[in-house]
């Protein structure tokens, strides 16, 4: 009966554990993390769809693009040693860059217009 109790003890200890880190896992800062990757995710790809003239992507597409097209724009830009500033507008500008190069290489890989 003993070590019965002390393993509902341990069990209410860890899940109060447990709670405390999915409630600083789970913020304000890091929802408005996400939704801002989002929204800069899919201005990033809309723009660089939109200057490589090729046919729409959809929200999710230019969602798609945008994200990754950062990773490849921070990339590309700081092996040639260019940066384009911090914030909103740089991250944007990133971002289209490296959906520019992204359209660019599906295009060569599809022998179409993307």
């Amino acid at each position: 009966m003993n070590n019965n109790r002390n393993f509902t003890h341990l069990v209410s200890i860890f899940i109060l554990f447990e709670g405390s880190i999915i409630k600083k896992i789970i913020t304000n800062q890091n929802i408005m993390e996400i939704i801002s990757t989002l929204v800069i995710g899919a201005i990033a790809g809309w723009l660089g769809s939109t200057i490589f003239k090729g046919s729409s992507l959809g929200l999710l597409g230019n969602i798609v693009v945008g994200i990754i097209g950062s990773f490849v724009g921070s990339w590309s830009l700081g092996k040639l040693g260019v940066s384009l500033g911090s914030g909103w507008v740089g991250a944007i500008l990133t971002g289209a860059i490296g959906a520019l190069i992204i359209l660019f290489l599906l295009n060569l890989i599809l022998k179409k217009r993307v």
